[in-house]
């Protein structure tokens, strides 16, 4: 009976060490894992999915989660030179105004990155890795150094796709350091309402305070147009931007002294003051 349990045994580890042998290492997940049905078939569509997650940490503050997905009809090979190219990245990435690359190795880069927000100008210096038979590049940042935000760290993968495209996933995880309001928060993630709001609107309406912080009014207002059903109304109630373009301290009555921009601008306006308009 003994050798018969032993016999038995030494079987069923045998398998098991075969089944391990047999299991790739780098056994990948489905390119589109995480994403629901409607979400896969935007991306087949062209559309870029955006996906978030808003968490509290310590003192009050909140940190996010991030990830994108979209498809590009390039093999992975090609997406992964344009990743290589990290010095251009700025001319497509939004709101990444300058890149500067101070480090580079055949499998790493040290690079400084200067990102516009309506919160103002945010600099980072991040060290990235590159795993080229994985197609994933990681970074983190690197804390070494003086930055506008608390931490970071994330991945970009390119995954193999049908018809000989890629998906390209993106992770970020951004802890700002700051109390952020939740208004401004939402904003800072993504102009992508779409992604996580569906159907149209007889009336979409903005109050006043609105206009003055956003970056970029024409990506704001085809948000505000994909909501309004044909026929419907986009109601603004705002103080016309002539009544601000005026100095408004140290002039005297009826003098009227240009001072600030009409038209939408990407640095944004500083005023040194104490207290807030709040107070």
């Amino acid at each position: 009976m003994g050798s018969r349990m032993t016999a038995v045994r030494t079987v069923v580890l045998s398998a098991a060490l075969l089944l391990v042998a047999l299991t790739p290492v780098h056994a990948r997940e489905p390119a589109t894992a995480g994403l629901t049905p409607d979400e896969v078939d935007k991306i087949n569509r062209g559309e870029v999915v955006v996906k978030t997650r808003v968490y509290s940490i310590a003192d009050g503050k909140r940190a996010v989660t991030i990830k994108g997905y979209c498809v590009i009809n390039k093999p992975p090979d090609a997406a992964w030179a344009v990743m290589l190219d990290y010095e251009k990245f700025h001319e497509f990435m939004p709101r990444l105004s300058k890149v500067k690359v101070l480090e580079k190795t055949k499998d790493t880069m040290k690079v400084t990155e200067t990102v516009s927000m309506p919160v103002g100008t945010l600099t980072h210096t991040l060290d990235l890795k590159f795993y080229p038979t994985q197609g994933r590049v990681a970074w983190t940042l690197d804390k070494s150094r003086k930055h506008d935000i608390a931490d970071t760290s994330g991945t970009w993968e390119f995954l193999p796709y049908r018809r000989g495209g890629t998906v390209v996933r993106y992770t970020s995880t951004v802890d700002s350091g700051m109390i952020v309001p939740k208004f401004i928060e939402e904003q800072l993630i993504s102009y992508d309402l779409s992604g996580v709001l569906d159907g149209q609107f007889d009336v979409v309406y903005t109050s006043h305070g609105v206009l003055g912080w956003l970056p970029d009014i024409a990506g704001w207002a085809r948000v505000a147009a994909h909501f309004v059903k044909p026929g419907g109304f986009f109601y603004v109630a705002e103080i016309h931007p002539v009544a601000q373009v005026f100095e408004n301290e140290g002039v005297q009555p009826g003098e009227l002294r240009l001072a600030y921009p009409y038209w939408s601008h990407t640095e944004p306006l500083r005023f040194d003051v104490r207290g807030s308009y709040a107070d």
